[in-house]
């Protein structure tokens, strides 16, 4: 089945220790609306926690 492949293009990659851009949903999470919304929901409280742990994991597992 020749000819049915997409053709691929070579892409640099980020030099080593460079964190990609945000992505769009990214972004919006610092608006204030979401802001608002995690405060109200009590998540607020474990939000840096949770972010120091998932900073740690190593695997999909963890």
């Amino acid at each position: 089945m020749a000819g049915l492949a997409a053709p691929t293009t070579a892409t640099a990659a980020p030099p080593a220790g460079t964190a990609p851009a945000p992505t769009v949903e990214e972004r919006r999470l610092d608006g204030e609306v979401p802001g608002e919304i995690l405060r109200r929901s009590g998540f607020a409280a474990v939000t840096p926690a949770f972010a120091r742990k998932l900073g740690r994991a190593d695997s999909y597992g963890e």
